[in-house]
C-alpha cells in the first residue's frame, strides 16, 4: 500500500507539473506538488492506518460479545445520522435556523468520535457475522435505492437554488444517505449471490475484477484529467451527477484499470509486494 501511495503520487505530480519548465521540475516545485497529493490519495493513508489498528478490533470481535455490538451500531448509526444534517446543504432559506439553533445544538454532542472509519470495519464485521433475515434486507434495499433517488434530487434543488454544482458533502461516508447506500449494496454482494453458482471463467473474472479495483480507484482522476485537458469530456455545471460524460470517464476507468492491473503479471522482475495491484 506504501508502494502504490508513493508511486501514484509521483504520476499525479508529473503530470501536473509537466507543463512548466524542467527547473520547476528539478526545483522544490515538484516535490511539493508530489507531497501536497490529490484529494482521492486520502484512502491509501486512511487503509494503512486501520492495518495498523486491526488488532486492537480484534479483541472487540473476538469476544462476541452481541450486547456491545448493538451498542456499536446504535452509536454509530447516531453519530452518523448527526453528521448528515452538518452534510446536508445549507439553503438560503435555512440558514437562520441552522446557524442559530440546529448547529450549536449538535455541535455538543460527540458525534465525530463514532464517525471514524474504524467503526466503518467494526461495523462491517457485525453486519456479515449478523446477517438480517429477508425481510429486514429487503427494506434495506429499498431503502438504499431511496437514498440514491433523494442525492439526485437534492442535487437538483441545491443547483436550482444557489447555482452550484452539486451537494458534495453528501459523498462522504458519515450520512444517512451513503449509508443506507452502502449498506444495501454489502447486504446483495454477500447475501443476493451466495445461491448463485459460477462457472470456472467467471470466477476468474470477478477475481481480475476484483484485484483491479485499487488501481482503478488511484488512476481514475488521473484518467479524468487527460480525457478533461484533451477536451474528451466536458462536465460543466452539472444538476444531475449521472450524465453521459460521467458514463463514459466511468467505463474507461474501468477498462484502463483492468489492463493496467493485467499487466503487473507481465513484470519479469516484481517481488511479492508489487502484487499490490495499486501500482
Amino acid at each position: 500500500m506504501a508502494a502504490a501511495y508513493i508511486g501514484w503520487s509521483f504520476l499525479y505530480a508529473f503530470y501536473e507539473i509537466r507543463p512548466h519548465s524542467l527547473n520547476e521540475i528539478m526545483s522544490g516545485t515538484f516535490i511539493r506538488q508530489w507531497l501536497e497529493q490529490p484529494d482521492h490519495m486520502w484512502y491509501i493513508p486512511m487503509i494503512i492506518s486501520l492495518y495498523i489498528i486491526v488488532p486492537l478490533l480484534r479483541y472487540i470481535t473476538a469476544s462476541q460479545d452481541e450486547k456491545l455490538f448493538r451498542y456499536i451500531v446504535i452509536i454509530f448509526i447516531a453519530g452518523i445520522a448527526i453528521h448528515t444534517v452538518f452534510d446536508f446543504p445549507e439553503l438560503p432559506a435555512m440558514q437562520k435556523w441552522t446557524q442559530n439553533y440546529i448547529y450549536p445544538a449538535l455541535w455538543a454532542t460527540p458525534y465525530s468520535i463514532v464517525c471514524q472509519y474504524m467503526f466503518w470495519m467494526l461495523f462491517g464485521y457485525i453486519a456479515y457475522t449478523y446477517r438480517p433475515r429477508k425481510q429486514v434486507r429487503l427494506v434495506l434495499y429499498g431503502l438504499g435505492l431511496l437514498s440514491v433517488v433523494l442525492f439526485e434530487i437534492i442535487n437538483y434543488v441545491y443547483f436550482t437554488e444557489t447555482g452550484a454544482a452539486s451537494a458534495s458533502n453528501l459523498v462522504q461516508k458519515f450520512n444517512l444517505l451513503m449509508f443506507f447506500k452502502n449498506v444495501s449494496i454489502f447486504y446483495i454482494f454477500i447475501c443476493g449471490f451466495e445461491d448463485i453458482t459460477f462457472s470456472d471463467r467467471a470466477k476468474k473474472w470477478i477475481a481480475k475484477m476484483s484485484s483491479a479495483t485499487l488501481v482503478i480507484y488511484l488512476a481514475h482522476w488521473l484518467i479524468h484529467s487527460i480525457l478533461f485537458d484533451h477536451g474528451f469530456l466536458y462536465t460543466g455545471k452539472m444538476c444531475l451527477p449521472i450524465t453521459a460524460a460521467a458514463w463514459v470517464y466511468a467505463i474507461i476507468s474501468f477498462v484502463v484499470g483492468l489492463v493496467l492491473a493485467e499487466l503487473t503479471h507481465l513484470v519479469p522482475w516484481k517481488k511479492a509486494w508489487i502484487k499490490v495491484r495499486g501500482l
